[in-house]
């Protein structure tokens, strides 16, 4: 960080460190020539979950460290008061934890984000790897959505909220096209129709990036049963997604069973029967191929050593005697026959290749298809943990068929798949016993996962359980 006599010098007696954010952003702008003045707002974590849990907590303005290249002065009442009316200021929030490390970006109030700004957030970024979170509510296009998935491959980010922010050309599923970190994507009240949607639910069918996204929130759009059964055909394929919030939108009794089905047993089609195929075959081709790249390496390694100890072997002297470690290396290689070599290489190279490319995991994979009548059946998804429908259109028989499911995942009385569903704001009968049973799984569901997990932390901790 640099310090206050620095940021009062002229920028040709020095240029602001890279790695300093709040100084790196005024000057490059300068430097671009950009018409806008930038506010920037300097916010501990502590002040942040503060402001979020309740507004009457909420420090006053003149508590916040802003910035701007008007008036560089840090923590003035001056420099914290914008005008609201002024189109050309853009707002940003930097967020630190008690380590003042950054850890968060918030774009708010602004008409209009320049694509220059984004351009130079990515120019930092390498220089701040704790940023995990950022957060834009207006001001985003389509060239900004294409400069966010620049930059999210060369980042940390795990959490991306763009709730509230419309797209005329609803790009959104550009920043699940690439490899990133990128784990939670919230786009509530963003304006989205079923064919966005689908392009959304798309890239979410493994083994593409997208895949690898824990947690999507899409409520307030205008999603039918159309994009409904879009994300049931995306969920058949997907193993990762634990969080999926559809609530506020015109799904219907028809949506609701695409999603449903989706996590009861279901038949699958040619095409996905072939596909599952493919991935396997394409997952042992990468694992031969590495098997043998890491035999040719351990070969090379001995030969290495083969040779390093012939040259120490000519040069040792005759009145000299051997030391004890170098025999006992070159008795071992010598007493090692080629055939206990090689099978020892081999399972040196499937450990090791193993250990780079980790179990085939897949949402076909032969552990979870069953063959019967001459079909091919899948298990259902079982990954999805919370599932949010409420203020939809759904009737009774949405009800009944979530206690199909539910009863279904839970025959080997082992909770999986669904703990926490919300119906709420549905045209639905005050009571029923559907309802009631529903209650009772997910009640149980909870609480043996948090007796598991309690367990879990018990045993890792030293000393627990062990009597004097």
């Amino acid at each position: 960080m640099l310090s206050l006599d620095r940021m009062s010098r002229s920028e040709e007696d020095i240029k602001p460190d890279p790695s300093d954010l709040e100084l790196f952003l005024p000057w490059v702008s300068k430097e671009l020539q950009l018409n806008i003045e930038m506010q920037i707002e300097r916010i501990t974590q502590k002040d942040f979950t503060s402001a979020l849990a309740s507004e009457r907590s909420k420090p006053p303005k003149s508590q916040h460290q802003v910035l701007s290249p008007s008036n560089p002065t840090l923590g003035s009442d001056h420099a914290s008061t914008v005008s609201e009316e002024d189109q050309n200021i853009i707002h940003l929030a930097l967020i630190y934890d008690h380590s003042d490390n950054l850890v968060g970006l918030q774009l708010d109030k602004n008409r209009k984000i320049p694509r220059e700004l984004i351009k130079i957030i990515g120019l930092v970024l390498p220089f701040h790897v704790y940023l995990t979170s950022v957060t834009i509510s207006t001001g985003l296009d389509a060239f900004i959505m294409y400069e966010l998935c620049k930059i999210l491959p060369i980042s940390k980010i795990t959490d991306m909220c763009l709730d509230g922010c419309f797209v005329e050309e609803g790009n959104y599923y550009i920043l699940l096209e690439s490899k990133s970190s990128l784990v939670n994507l919230s786009l509530s009240r963003c304006q989205m129709g079923d064919v966005v949607v689908d392009m959304i639910a798309s890239r979410l069918a493994h083994p593409l990036p997208g895949s690898k996204l824990l947690a999507l929130n899409l409520s307030t759009n205008r999603i039918s049963d159309v994009g409904a059964r879009s994300i049931g055909m995306a969920l058949r394929a997907n193993i990762k997604l634990a969080y999926l919030n559809l609530a506020d939108n015109m799904i219907t009794d028809e949506g609701a069973d695409a999603i449903l089905n989706s996590c009861l047993e279901y038949p699958l089609s040619h095409e996905e029967v072939f596909a599952a195929r493919q991935r396997n075959l394409d997952y042992l081709k990468a694992k031969n191929q590495l098997i043998a790249e890491m035999l040719t390496e351990l070969k090379s390694d001995l030969d290495s050593d083969r040779k390093s100890a012939k040259k120490r072997k000519t040069t040792v002297t005759i009145g000299k005697k051997v030391k004890g470690s170098d025999r006992d290396r070159e008795g071992s290689i010598k007493s090692q026959s080629i055939g206990d070599l090689d099978s020892l290489f081999s399972e040196k190279a499937e450990t090791m290749a193993m250990e780079s490319l980790g179990l085939f995991t897949d949402p076909h994979s032969p552990d979870n298809i069953v063959a019967r009548d001459n079909l091919v059946f899948c298990k259902g998804n079982s990954t999805l943990c919370y599932l949010n429908l409420a203020y939809n259109n759904l009737s009774y028989s949405s009800v009944k068929k979530m206690y199909e499911v539910l009863k279904y995942q839970n025959l080997d009385k082992v909770p999986k798949g669904l703990v926490n569903v919300c119906l709420e704001g549905n045209p639905l009968p005050i009571s029923s016993r559907e309802m009631s049973l529903i209650d009772d799984i997910l009640d149980y569901n909870l609480n043996t996962l948090c007796k598991r997990t309690l367990n879990q932390v018990q045993k890792k901790k030293p000393g627990k359980g062990v009597k004097s």
